[in-house]
């Protein structure tokens, strides 16, 4: 339906944990779900090897408490009944570090989706935003999926104009960070040049500035 844009990676199974990062920038609200819907639209999610109808860990948004800014939120499978959320209020218009994350536990309905925003650096994964339980459990992951909501006759959009950039998918929190937070970033105009002026938080790996 070209509703979806898919990554396939190698085939994850029982006893695993696959993360996927990425860069969010939400450019503005129109169509998204107001915030007394507990579900929202879905943005974003994993998929097993074969299925399109079964998904997990799905990235969920919504208004927020005001109409100007709008919610994240983590719904594990697509039998939840609701989606858990993160319910501090994100701005348009400005970037976040969004991880998502699905934990394969071995039985059934006890797989665990975590959610991720602006997570500090570190070696092991900080204590969630916000984290649910399966309500049916993944046999395997193997693609990730950015997806764009439609409704109505014609179709039109309910999910927000956005971008996604710097998407990242392993199964070790380590290999997913940034290599390099900014803490500033000014610009200012020197005769007919420009200035340029940072800082950083953290570096990993990095080698300079172009």
């Amino acid at each position: 339906s070209g509703q979806d844009a898919a990554i396939t990676f190698a085939t994850q199974t029982a006893s695993t944990t696959i993360y996927a990062s990425m860069l969010v920038n939400v450019d503005d609200l129109t169509g998204l779900a107001p915030n007394s819907n507990t579900l929202g639209d879905y943005i974003a999610m994993f998929l097993n090897t074969t299925s399109t109808t079964n998904h997990y860990a799905r990235l969920q948004v919504r208004l927020g408490s005001s109409g100007t800014t709008y919610q994240l939120g983590i719904r594990a499978s697509s039998s939840n009944a609701a989606t858990e959320w993160y319910t501090t209020d994100l701005n348009p218009g400005q970037t976040y570090y969004v991880v998502v994350g699905l934990q394969i536990v071995s039985g059934t309905t006890n797989d665990v989706a975590n959610l991720w925003v602006n997570p500090a650096e570190s070696s092991t994964p900080p204590s969630p935003n916000a984290t649910q339980v399966s309500g049916v459990d993944a046999t395997n992951i193997a693609r990730f999926v950015l997806r764009q909501g439609t409704t109505g006759s014609p179709v039109t959009s309910t999910t927000p104009n956005a971008k996604i950039d710097g998407l990242r998918i392993s199964d070790l929190w380590s290999d997913i960070g940034l290599p390099v937070q900014l803490a500033s970033f000014a610009a200012i105009r020197v005769s007919d040049d420009v200035q340029l002026s940072w800082s950083t938080i953290s570096e990993v790996n990095n080698f300079g500035f172009y």
